[in-house]
């Protein structure tokens, strides 16, 4: 018991005596002295670091094998991961936007077009050839301003004429027109001469059209009624009623146009039937005539 305490009380003086050779008494003026306890320096040696090269493979160059850290490849996934998806978001967005964008100036322009009166709503459509067809339009009238024609009739007498004979044809589309061709001429029966005025109108049906450059060219049919008025009665009828048959075709660039036409005629005299010579003119009767040429000025 005794031994045990004086070794105990050993060890107490030894540790103090341990910690007063690392005491240092400081004083202050004014404020007297302290004793100031600094603990003994801490020694430290790193453990040693073992490190061998990496292996080298026979056949290729030194491939290094390091090893990876589980937690940082799953960072770099992670990383990856929200790398895709904001380059994804950003697309998505610009794609957003550029569709809102032209949603709204498509309605835009439709507010402005319903507020807007159209100024080609109450024109007609544009015309648009074929390739190679010259522009035609209609209706379209061809005048015939210099024309001439010769007609005979059967039976006795040979009543024949010759004289001036313009045609105006107002062409209601490709197919359809209107003829008026009056006439100017100088008869013959036997060896009477006179002159006659005819209104000769008529309806014409094309069945050939030109193309290209002669588009407004066509080949047609005519039917139609002839009038002869006489100038002097004293030997004729009052007039002569009948009417015509015939085809004809016309040749243009567009604006100039020459044409040619053949009819069959039938006729007879009506009026003034006291005198022998009038009503001889006037049985019935067929004939034939010639038109050509006739220079045509057209226009829409």
């Amino acid at each position: 018991m005794g031994r045990r305490f004086i070794a105990a009380l050993a060890g107490l003086l030894v540790a103090l005596t341990a910690q007063v050779s690392h005491a240092q008494l400081v004083c202050v003026p004014g404020k007297g002295c302290s004793v100031e306890v600094k603990p003994p320096p801490a020694q430290w040696t790193p453990p040693p670091v073992q490190w061998s090269p990496p292996p080298v493979q026979a056949g290729g160059g030194a491939q290094t094998q390091i090893p990876v850290n589980p937690q940082w490849e799953a960072e770099l996934a992670r990383r990856a991961r929200w790398e895709a998806y904001f380059s994804w978001r950003a697309k998505i967005e610009l794609e957003a936007r550029a569709r809102i964008n032209a949603r709204v100036f498509v309605d835009q322009m439709k507010y402005e077009a319903r507020r807007a009166p159209d100024p080609y709503a109450s024109q007609p459509a544009p015309y648009f050839p074929t390739p190679g067809d010259s522009r035609v339009k209609f209706p379209r009238v061809d005048m015939g301003l210099l024309g001439l024609c010769f007609g005979v009739y059967s039976g006795p007498g040979d009543p024949a004429y010759f004289g001036y004979c313009p045609a105006f044809r107002l062409r209601l589309n490709r197919t359809f027109g209107i003829a008026f061709d009056p006439a100017v001429v100088t008869s013959r029966y036997a060896d009477l001469p006179f002159g006659m005025v005819g209104l000769r109108p008529g309806v014409e049906i094309a069945f050939l059209q030109g193309k290209r450059d002669t588009a407004a060219s066509h080949a047609y049919a005519v039917f139609g009624l002839d009038v002869w008025l006489p100038f002097s009665e004293d030997a004729t009828p009052s007039a002569f009623l009948g009417g015509h048959a015939g085809v004809g075709a016309m040749i243009s660039t567009g604006r100039w146009g020459i044409g040619f036409e053949v009819r069959g005629l039938v006729r007879g005299g009506v009026g003034n039937q006291d005198d022998p010579t009038a009503h001889a003119m006037s049985s019935f009767r067929v004939g034939f005539e010639g038109r050509a040429p006739v220079i045509y000025l057209s226009f829409p």
